[in-house]
């Protein structure tokens, strides 16, 4: 299960819980691109909101860390946030069938901030409706998410392991590693695992994008039946080849861990 912040839990909890009052009230609405990369050279960016809905849909856009619910005293502080430097060029409003709107976001960060990199995330929420009064408040959960990555001077990174290991359940085996970011900037980048059983036959692989901002947890559930128990390998390898990013990655050279464990 990925996590770009430790949020994307909670956030897929906060839209099941509020999916009763708030599902009907979602609109389609397309958002791109889905990160934005500023710098001391490049301090604004933009990206386009557009409906893809048959009536009048509400916008309401709010920077935030991102940790918890939109409200700020719901946020976790973290030193790497960036939101007291962002603005934007406009915070809410109704788009039309099948509207575009590009939006601005500007970066005013103070010469004496030191060298690394800072985040946020843009939540976007978005109602049917002809202005903010007739579509009511937000739901604390978001319907889209634009993030926001400072770079400030030299930025680097890498990613360790920090520990792993599987539970069970009734039905199932749940493979965890946790994660720590190295350096200044998050780590992003690409994580290949492959788990082995007795006369080394492969029991369960998988590749997935990491983007590791803080400690983590990744899970990977496992059908029990394929894990009885016994003693297992896992081998995790780390790579940043991402084309998402293009050149906004930053290069880690490639690592791989090797764990062995016991899966009563």
């Amino acid at each position: 299960m990925r996590r770009v912040h430790p949020l994307t839990r909670f956030l897929l909890l906060l839209l099941l819980l509020s999916a009763g009052t708030a599902a009907s009230l979602r609109a389609d609405v397309l958002i791109e691109p889905s990160v934005l990369f500023l710098s001391d050279g490049t301090r604004a960016r933009t990206f386009s909101v557009v409906s893809r809905e048959k009536g009048p849909v509400v916008v309401t856009l709010r920077i935030r860390t991102g940790y918890a619910g939109t409200s700020a005293a719901a946020e976790v502080k973290t030193e790497r946030s960036v939101v007291a430097y962002l603005s934007l060029s406009d915070s809410s409003f109704v788009l039309a069938p099948g509207e575009k709107r590009t939006i601005t976001c500007q970066a005013a960060v103070p010469a004496a901030l030191s060298q690394g990199e800072y985040w946020a995330r843009i939540l976007v929420h978005w109602a049917h409706g002809t202005s903010a009064a007739e579509s009511g408040t937000p739901a604390d959960a978001p319907a889209g998410v634009v993030g926001v990555v400072y770079r400030k001077g030299e930025a680097f990174a890498d990613v360790k392991l920090v520990s792993a290991g599987g539970t069970r359940d009734a039905d199932a085996v749940r493979f965890y590693v946790d994660l720590v970011p190295l350096g200044n900037a998050a780590y992003r980048g690409n994580m290949i695992v492959d788990i082995t059983g007795k006369k080394n036959k492969v029991v369960y692989s998988a590749r997935q994008t990491v983007d590791v901002y803080d400690r983590q947890r990744q899970v990977f559930e496992i059908d029990g039946s394929a894990m009885p128990p016994g003693m297992y390998h896992a081998v995790l390898r780390f790579n940043t080849e991402r084309e998402d990013l293009g050149k906004e990655a930053l290069p880690v050279l490639p690592k791989e861990y090797k764990i062995d464990f016991n899966m009563p």
